[in-house]
């Protein structure tokens, strides 16, 4: 049988440096996009981002952004009924 690494504390989010791991989704996207663009911000823009998504997070529930990109069509979420359904087998 194959082991599995189990972390320390379960409901301790990933991070990466100082971010959380849809934090530094946020950041890398950005980053591309301002280096892309070549933007006189390219160094701030990413960061501002990151921060401005920091302070929404912060109001709702957590998993936002996963339930924000169901929401819009880009993920989906695995054995879940569609948000169409109207009637449910057990």
């Amino acid at each position: 049988m194959d082991e599995v690494k189990c972390p320390q504390y379960l409901k301790k989010p990933l991070t990466f440096l100082i971010f959380e791991s849809d934090e530094t989704l946020i950041f890398m996207i950005f980053f591309i996009f301002s280096m892309l663009a070549e933007s006189l911000f390219h160094i701030i823009w990413p960061f501002l981002t990151t921060y401005l998504f920091r302070k929404i997070k912060q109001k709702y529930p957590e998993g936002i952004l996963w339930h924000f990109l169901y929401y819009i069509g880009f993920q989906n979420f695995k054995n879940y009924p569609s948000t169409f359904e109207r009637r449910f087998g057990e």
